[in-house]
């Protein structure tokens, strides 16, 4: 098996490399977090037991003399434990591309890769040195992590974002770089490796996200023309789920003597309907998707709806009721279920944006 030593764990880049890791079976995730570093003993027994190491850790906001010697020292505490330890194992380096900029964060990450480069090179190990653009995902910080996070998260609360500057940036989905990290964690190359993202100017960037965020508001499923939209959309998703009060979402019913009706949702593209029956103390569900939207509505009986983030403990229960029906959105990320809790059948109605694909189905099993 596998053992990945991976610094930042916590950080936002750290969560989405776990939570990728994770699905992929053979792997030892050997979490080095902050604290490891403050004590130098358990710093050298977990680098002692790994294979390779992602080096994550780092600060990219705050004082500059701050992140300068924040970065540089991570980094040369990592190698000084590697060299008591007296191993040596490839390094994968999280670089930028501030790197080649005049400010205290691109000179620590070009500073941390000569660094390493040395160390590597002495060691006769191999050090793949990644410079990504700017990355973006689900559950980033706002104000902190990337400007989608600023923009996705002011979007779910109703706010009008700003454009300070209106530049051009390089971006690439969070989910991709952990694809590229994992690559060369089985195939490790000596290279300075720089990562293509997707070019967009910060107003066509917003315009974007404005656009998703008008149609989930207004109950429509928007198309995508390009993956990153996608990436986008899910992203903007989370933000209505973790900083906002939108689940459960009622619907809004037209009623007459006949009864109700309501929209479930409309689609420019298509996706799967299925409806199912449920006795009353089952559960269904335990399972996250990764790229897949799909959508509850209990529509006669009485259900809790469970959620949890996978690598995080926090479990989130919604009550839902046929007697007012309203709808909760799985965000990507949170393995989730439905457990029937009247005392008659449950039933469920569900949508999802993509026709289910066995050989493809984004199905990963976890429990709540």
């Amino acid at each position: 098996m596998k053992k990945i030593g991976i610094t930042g764990a916590s950080g936002f880049i750290g969560w989405h490399l776990r939570s990728f890791l994770l699905r992929q079976g053979l792997i030892s995730q050997i979490i080095i977090d902050e604290n490891d570093f403050i004590e130098e003993i358990s710093l050298i027994d977990k680098v002692s037991n790994c294979n390779t190491i992602v080096h994550l850790a780092g600060m990219n906001r705050g004082d500059e003399k701050k992140i300068y010697s924040t970065n540089i020292d991570l980094t040369k505490k990592l190698i000084e434990a590697c060299e008591t330890a007296k191993v040596a194992p490839k390094i994968i380096f999280i670089s930028s591309s501030h790197r080649t900029r005049n400010t205290a964060y691109g000179r620590s990450k070009k500073e941390s890769e000569k660094l390493l480069r040395i160390w590597a090179k002495k060691n006769k190990t191999i050090l793949t040195n990644l410079i990504l653009p700017n990355v973006f995902g689900e559950y980033g910080k706002p104000f902190y992590n990337s400007v989608v996070a600023t923009f996705c998260y002011q979007l779910a609360k109703g706010e009008q974002p700003k454009i300070i500057s209106n530049s051009t940036i390089e971006f690439i989905y969070a989910q991709i770089v952990a694809e590229i990290i994992f690559k060369f964690i089985n195939q490790p190359r000596n290279i300075d490796f720089k990562v293509q993202g997707e070019k967009l100017k910060i107003s066509n960037l917003l315009q974007i996200l404005s656009k998703l965020r008008n149609d989930y508001f207004n109950n429509i499923m928007p198309s995508f023309n390009r993956p990153i939209e996608r990436a986008l959309f899910n992203t903007l998703r989370s933000y209505f789920f973790t900083e906002t009060n939108f689940f459960p979402k009622a619907f809004e019913l037209k009623s007459d003597e006949r009864g109700s009706l309501f929209e479930m949702l409309k689609h420019h593209s298509g996706g799967q309907f299925f409806v199912s029956t449920t006795k009353p103390g089952m559960v269904r569900g335990n399972h996250y998707h990764t790229r897949k939207f799909e959508r509850f509505a209990v529509i006669q009986g009485d259900a809790e709806i469970s959620m949890r983030r996978i690598l995080t403990d926090k479990i989130i229960k919604f009550k839902v009721s046929g007697k007012k029906p309203a709808f909760v959105d799985m965000p990507t990320f949170y393995t989730h279920n439905l457990k029937n809790i009247g005392k008659n059948d449950l039933l469920t109605l569900f949508w999802s944006d993509e026709v289910f694909n066995p050989k493809d189905a984004d199905t990963y099993q976890e429990k709540v």
